[in-house]
Formats: structure tokens, C-alpha cells, sequence
């Protein structure tokens, strides 16, 4: 059965939601990080995806102690912005995190993020934020020309083995996951984890990513909002 990951994305230190994307269209969570990050738990759940969207958009690590809070909970956490360097990556693991999300790196530094994927090749996801199948950056704020399919067929020749797909359009926005474009990834790269991220509603929603063959799937909005009770997905 496919992963369930709850996530919680976080801007100065606080729960927020975006909507595809969009720094002006957020809002705010009305749980605490404490008590959300208990119910992932009590759900029965072991894994949590965390964005800082404030690092991701300063590119820069930051709010190292509540990272750290979380990565202690006990639960397996993947974690995403602001990293810029292999020693980012480093003190994220010393912190507990036990997977990072890299994404703007990859296309403005490529070298950097080759080299971490050399030495950590089973601790990195590739975090790809597509619109129209090409890849966005910097927490969304750039659109480039860049395919995701000629930026996978690279990197899985380099040892890549796991990458996380969020449609800008859907993300946020509970219209449904973008099924056709996971479909085509895990035709066209049978051999990489693929997390899907954005757009999902309901259980139905869930085990349609199951059925087409995704590893696992973030969810966000669906459980913060109450359409989803993560303990039914268990």
C-alpha cells in the first residue's frame, strides 16, 4: 500500500498553507507545530514532510531549533528548504532529519548538488515543482524551461533513486492529484521512488496513486483542512 506522508509547511516558524504556490494566497494553520505533529502520530503514521518555506525562499537554513524539535519527535522526517550546501545537508542530519529535499539547487547548482547526491544517494529526494511539465524554483517564485523528463533521465544516470513531484496547479488548490503526469513518470522511469504531491481530496484520491504504482504521497491541505482523517488512511 502507498505511504501516507502528511506535511506541514512553515513560514517564521508557523504553520501556513499556499495555494499553488502563491506567498499572498497563504493561511494560517490554527493548530500548533506541537499538536500537529502529535496527530500525525496518534494517526498512527511515521513519517512527516516538512517545507520551511521562509528558508526556501531566502535560500537559507533557518529556525534550526524548531527543525530539531520536530526531528525529535520520533517520527521519520524529510525536510526541504534553504539548503544550498553539502554542509547544509550535514547539519540537517545531525539535527535528525532523516531524508532532505533538494530543489532549486539541482538547476542553479548542479555541482552541488551531484556531489551530494554521490554521497548520500539514499538519503536525497529530488523535490521538482512542475508547471506544464517544466521545473519552478525558488519556492515557486521561477518558472524555467527545463523538462522534468530530461532532468530525471540525468540524474537517475548519476544514482538518483527518489524524486518528489509537485504540480503547481493542483497544489492546494483539493482538485484532485495529477495522475496522468505520475502515470507518464513511472512509465517513462520505473526505476525511481516516486512521491506524489498536490492536489489530493480523499481516500478515493489516494488509492488511485496506489493503483498507478506511486511509493507514497504527501498530503497537506487535505488532512490540515479536515477532508482527510489521516487515521482513515492507515
Amino acid at each position: 500500500m502507498i505511504r501516507i506522508i502528511p506535511a506541514i509547511d512553515i513560514i517564521g516558524g508557523e504553520a501556513i498553507r499556499l495555494q499553488q504556490g502563491d506567498f499572498n494566497r497563504q493561511s494560517r494553520i490554527a493548530e500548533s507545530l506541537p499538536n500537529l505533529v502529535t496527530a500525525v502520530k496518534n494517526a498512527g503514521l511515521k513519517d512527516l514532510h516538512l517545507v520551511n518555506l521562509s528558508a526556501a525562499k531566502e535560500g537559507r537554513l533557518r529556525d534550526l531549533d524548531l527543525i530539531a524539535e520536530i526531528a525529535s519527535s520520533g517520527l521519520k522526517v524529510d525536510y526541504g528548504g534553504g539548503i544550498r550546501s553539502i554542509e547544509d545537508v550535514e547539519l540537517l542530519f545531525d539535527l535528525g532529519i532523516a531524508e532532505v529535499n533538494v530543489g532549486s539547487m539541482i538547476l542553479k547548482e548542479p555541482q552541488v548538488f551531484e556531489s551530494i547526491l554521490k554521497k548520500y544517494p539514499n538519503r536525497l529526494i529530488a523535490s521538482l515543482d512542475v508547471k506544464n511539465e517544466k521545473i519552478a524554483v525558488n519556492a515557486w517564485q521561477e518558472q524555467s524551461e527545463i523538462s522534468i523528463y530530461l532532468l530525471l533521465e540525468k540524474y537517475r544516470a548519476l544514482g538518483l533513486k527518489k524524486v518528489c513531484v509537485t504540480d503547481i496547479a493542483k497544489d492546494g488548490m483539493m482538485a484532485g492529484p495529477s495522475l496522468d503526469l505520475y502515470q507518464s513518470l513511472l512509465n517513462a522511469f520505473p526505476d525511481l521512488e516516486l512521491v506524489a504531491s498536490g492536489g489530493v481530496r480523499n481516500r478515493q484520491d489516494v488509492l488511485a496513486l496506489n493503483d498507478i504504482g506511486c511509493e507514497s504521497v504527501v498530503i497537506g491541505k487535505a488532512w490540515l483542512s479536515g477532508a482527510i482523517q489521516l487515521k482513515d488512511l492507515c
